[in-house]
């Protein structure tokens, strides 16, 4: 599924997100999820999530993921003025063959974003699995 640009400027990116869904017999449940989380209670909350010790415990393909599965594991952590925080300095380097787009920060961080929606703004019962890490 890829995303397209809006018909008009009148679209926010949420139409942008939605729309391809929709064109393709998707019903969805858009969810506000207010301001973002501060960085250390993300990231407790989903290194509790990868531990099992929240209601949801994420899951990964890892032959569809791989980037996905290689920018969460490679993700670096830097010292901010409000404490610690994702290291993104790798964002704002040219893209080579030893620094792939896909393998940056912001495929985590949509990981991040959908993991904190669906935990704390849930829309549905959960199945409880009983197995853990890397599939």
């Amino acid at each position: 599924m890829f995303v397209t640009k809006p018909p008009n400027n009148e679209q926010d990116f949420r139409w942008v997100v939605i729309h391809p869904f929709e064109r393709h017999g998707w019903q969805v449940k858009a969810v506000y999820l207010g301001n973002p989380m501060r960085h250390d209670e993300k990231y407790l909350l989903i290194n509790q999530g990868f531990a099992g010790k929240q209601r949801l415990m994420p899951f990964f393909n890892r032959s569809n993921n791989p980037d996905l599965i290689l920018a969460i594991q490679s993700a670096g952590v830097s010292r901010g003025r409000n404490g610690f925080r994702k290291d993104k300095s790798g964002e704002k380097l040219a893209e080579s063959e030893e620094n792939l787009l896909e393998h940056r920060t912001d495929d985590s961080d949509t990981f991040d974003t959908l993991y904190i929606g669906c935990e704390k703004f849930p829309v549905c019962d959960t199945v409880s699995v009983p197995f853990s890490g890397i599939l």
